[in-house]
């Protein structure tokens, strides 16, 4: 869906003298965040505040976890009726992480040879982009900031990091560390002076895993 597109669905609306309160845009593809924008753009200059985006990823997560009725009445897919065994799990493990591979990978530059090198020591690097944009399936306010509530925001921005063997890894933040008589490493503040001596002080990155088959979350690679 091209920001072009978002905009037209918008502007095709035919409005009469009682203005929507809010609009529903169902998409089954992905939905970018410049479509988003633009589709926000749109709808705020005639007049519809409120809006809410259904993407194929969301809507995929939204029939394996809450309409289970509807996915085996349109699909014919029985949850309760799956067996999930130790070898369903690893070849769906397997296929979201070839899928996921597929759409995150920049797979030109981890063919040239001369990036290998790179690749072993940063791992991020061979990402077609270095952030990534978690959303949980029932937010509405992507692309603003989310300023509703309290506790975790409903989208945010992480950096990634790698593959493992059960989905991704993200880049969450940095930590410092404090040598102790060569064998022993402390954490420390960032203000801590002992950082400043940097035969035995370390930056170290703060990385966390994401399971690859995300039950209530979309994901995608920021632009």
């Amino acid at each position: 869906l091209t920001p072009t597109d978002a905009a037209k669905i918008v502007y095709d609306i035919r409005l009469d003298s009682q203005r929507p309160s809010g609009f529903v845009l169902i998409a089954s593809c992905p939905v970018s965040r410049v479509a988003m924008q633009s589709l926000n753009e749109a709808l705020q200059a005639r007049g519809i505040a409120a809006f809410i985006v259904w993407s194929a990823s969301i809507i995929e997560a939204m029939l394996y976890n809450q309409y289970n009725d509807l996915l085996f009445a349109y699909f014919g897919v029985e949850l309760k009726a799956r067996q999930r065994s130790a070898e369903r799990v690893l070849r769906e493990s397997l296929r979201m992480e070839k899928r996921l591979s597929k759409d995150l990978i920049d797979h030109t530059f981890t063919k040239d040879p001369r990036n290998w090198r790179r690749i072993d020591l940063e791992p991020w690097s061979r990402f077609i982009s270095s952030r990534a944009i978690i959303r949980s399936v029932h937010d509405k306010s992507y692309p603003d900031a989310d300023t509703e509530g309290t506790g975790l925001s409903s989208w945010f921005r992480h950096n990634f990091y790698d593959f493992y063997h059960n989905g991704l890894e993200f880049w969450l933040a940095n930590e410092y560390l404090v040598l102790h008589d060569g064998t022993k490493w402390e954490h420390v503040d960032s203000s801590d002076p002992r950082i400043q001596e940097s035969r035995f002080s370390q930056e170290q990155g703060e990385v966390h895993r994401t399971h690859s088959l995300l039950s209530n979350c979309g994901l995608q690679a920021e632009r």
